[in-house]
């Protein structure tokens, strides 16, 4: 079951503007830890605020820092 975390210091999403959220991606059943996700909350397959085949709205990482690094170095790459 996934933890989310809001962090007001993280950029906002380059294209619908919605706040970035951090989320610890683990099973309880099993205990498997998947690492973290960092990102747009908006973001799905089914959404209508993301272009389809977007590869912004969100990034991943084995820490929540890294996923956290990971999220502004696409917003900031996204945004040149």
């Amino acid at each position: 079951m996934p933890s989310e975390i809001r962090n007001p210091s993280l950029p906002p999403c380059p294209i619908c503007g919605a706040a970035a959220v951090t989320v610890h991606m683990y099973s309880t059943y099993d205990r498997a830890d998947f690492g973290w996700r960092c990102g747009c909350p908006r973001y799905s397959i089914t959404d209508k605020h993301h272009p389809p085949g977007c590869k912004v709205p969100e990034a991943q990482g084995l820490t929540k820092e890294a996923a956290e690094e990971n999220w502004i170095e696409k917003v900031r790459v996204w945004n040149e």
